[in-house]
């Protein structure tokens, strides 16, 4: 599942790295801002992930892959196997 979703990932976000290559003006800012609303919209099922801040300390550190996504939350399945659900708000990943 993370394999599917890195290659996903990788089509989606080179593409106006490609425009830029090809000659294709594009200013830093603008692609920034490109890539910023492209992983806006992105699907992150199948996404291994790793907590690095969050409201709920208990949470930092941890691992897991994304089984679910809803508007405010992930359900992850964490490397001991357990499911867990963590809000995107308050949450750095």
């Amino acid at each position: 599942m993370n394999t599917l979703w890195l290659q996903y990932i990788t089509l989606l976000l080179q593409v106006k790295k490609e425009d830029k290559e090809k000659g294709i003006d594009i200013d830093e800012a603008t692609m920034q801002t490109n890539l910023c609303g492209k992983l806006v919209k992105a699907d992150f099922s199948g996404a291994r992930v790793k907590i690095v801040k969050s409201k709920n300390k208990a949470m930092v550190g941890t691992v897991g892959l994304i089984v679910r996504e809803s508007a405010r939350t992930f359900v992850l399945i964490s490397e001991d196997d357990t499911v867990k659900t963590i809000p995107k708000e308050g949450s750095v990943f």
